[in-house]
């Protein structure tokens, strides 16, 4: 995952979509680009991701590469006792 997280490029639409993913701020979402797959592929040593992975794990690793280049300790998420809490976004709140 470091490797992937090596290598960002946030994008907005007149950018160039160099990179392993792409972080889209406002909607706080990641996405893997073609260089990023083949990455993670040859670091998985898979031929095809989404083949020989399942949607479970895809959408997994998805989300563990988002919780690393877009969410922040804090801000949106506090660790307490251990255990990892959301901050609602409009409140401010931790949300049970």
């Amino acid at each position: 995952m470091k490797e992937l997280l090596d290598d960002v490029k946030k994008t907005t639409e007149e950018e160039d979509l160099s990179g392993d993913y792409w972080i889209d701020e406002k909607t706080k979402t990641v996405t893997l680009s073609t260089d990023g797959i083949k990455k993670l592929e040859k670091m998985l040593n898979v031929e095809n991701i989404y083949k020989e992975l399942g949607y479970q794990e895809i959408h997994h690793i998805e989300n563990a590469l988002k919780a690393q280049a877009v969410y922040h300790n804090d801000k949106e998420y506090i660790i307490r006792d251990g255990e990892v809490m959301l901050v609602d976004d409009n409140t401010g709140r931790v949300m049970p």
